[in-house]
């Protein structure tokens, strides 16, 4: 199955306001990164937030949202790089 679970939840949750141009996926089904375009940059994070509801993205961090607003279309990077363990282990050694 690998990244299949990922690749249709992305899909599934496609926005007329959202222009996603490159996914990037690497080594584990919980590592990847897409790059794209947006209406407005409010767009942006309304998607995010669908797509982590989606039970498929359970465990995906999505660990850097880049916007580089200044016109029109938003370019975007949106980074999921590391597991959900990983994640949690960095929280602690920050305290």
């Amino acid at each position: 199955l690998g990244f299949y679970a990922s690749l249709a939840a992305i899909a599934s949750h496609s926005d007329p306001s959202i222009s996603i141009e490159q996914i990037e996926l690497s080594g584990r089904v919980r590592h990847l990164a897409m790059f794209g375009r947006a209406h407005s940059a409010k767009a942006v994070p309304a998607y995010l937030s669908r797509l982590q509801g989606d039970p498929a993205m359970a465990g995906v961090v999505f660990d850097g949202l880049k916007l580089a607003a200044g016109g029109k279309p938003v370019s975007f990077k949106l980074g999921a790089l590391k597991p959900l363990s990983l994640a949690l282990e960095g929280l602690d050694s920050e305290q």
